[in-house]
């Protein structure tokens, strides 16, 4: 049987890049672990593979302890290719750090935080160069806002927001269940699906579809525990209502 040489450098350094994207786009359809073959093959595959291979990160506390005990070159070819991510840590001490992870991820658009602190939220959701770009935020089992005006404030703080879900959040004072609607926070003007379900009290979903109505002109998609304020979404194409399970009646 003969032997399949490999292609001379001279010949592989003139193949246009673009080449190397396409069959790198190919392989993304199987599996991740093909991309990482193919990033083995040659500094011109690990480019075109990177962004593939790393559009999406967990940032949970294993990942965080890598990165910020010396990864730091790994990361400056990694976070720059981030469009998805997921923070799944609380970043008590860690506030610097995290903050410049988040800044290296300029293509960021889908943003989830599960079980971990409103205090990160708060933190990235004030960091404008990266967070205005965001189109997508989840909230799922966020706790201790100091008060519904801070939660108001962390979302308004994305102003490209098109999606937003809102699971099981908590407060970490009376007054994020009682405070009032800061009309000074402005609804993202571009929002077009809302999810808020299985918030605190009744009074936090009824004051967050309140505040979300103000932008009822462009959402589309509403689904929310059956309370009445969802009648103020005249526009909505999608409509699906919840059980209510703060003790009061849903809306009929």
């Amino acid at each position: 049987m003969s032997q399949i040489d490999p292609l001379p450098l001279d010949l592989t350094d003139r193949i246009p890049q673009e080449i190397f994207d396409e069959v790198a786009a190919f392989a993304k359809e199987g599996n991740l672990e093909s991309l990482k073959n193919f990033s083995l093959v040659s500094h011109l595959w690990e480019v075109s593979t990177r962004p593939l291979r790393f559009s999406y990160l967990d940032f949970n506390p294993d990942l965080m302890y890598g990165i910020i005990t010396g990864k730091h070159r790994a990361c400056q070819r990694i976070l720059p290719c981030v469009q998805r991510a997921r923070f799944t840590f609380n970043p008590v001490g860690l506030e610097k750090e995290v903050s410049a992870i988040y800044l290296r991820m300029l293509k960021l658009r889908e943003l989830v935080f599960l079980e971990t602190s409103a205090q990160l939220v708060l933190l990235l959701s004030g960091i404008p160069e990266v967070s205005r770009h965001i189109t997508t935020l989840v909230l799922n089992e966020v706790d201790g806002f100091p008060s519904f005006g801070a939660l108001q404030r962390a979302i308004a703080s994305f102003p490209g927001l098109q999606t937003l879900s809102m699971t099981d959040n908590r407060g970490s004072s009376t007054e994020y269940c009682e405070g009032g609607v800061e009309a000074e926070f402005v609804v993202p003007h571009n929002l077009k699906k809302a999810t808020i379900k299985r918030m605190a009290c009744y009074r936090c979903i009824s004051r967050i579809l309140s505040w979300l109505a103000l932008r009822s002109d462009t959402i589309r998609y509403i689904e929310a525990d059956g309370f009445l304020e969802l009648s103020k979404f005249t526009r909505v194409e999608t409509l699906i209502i919840g059980p209510c399970t703060c003790g009061l009646p849903q809306m009929t």
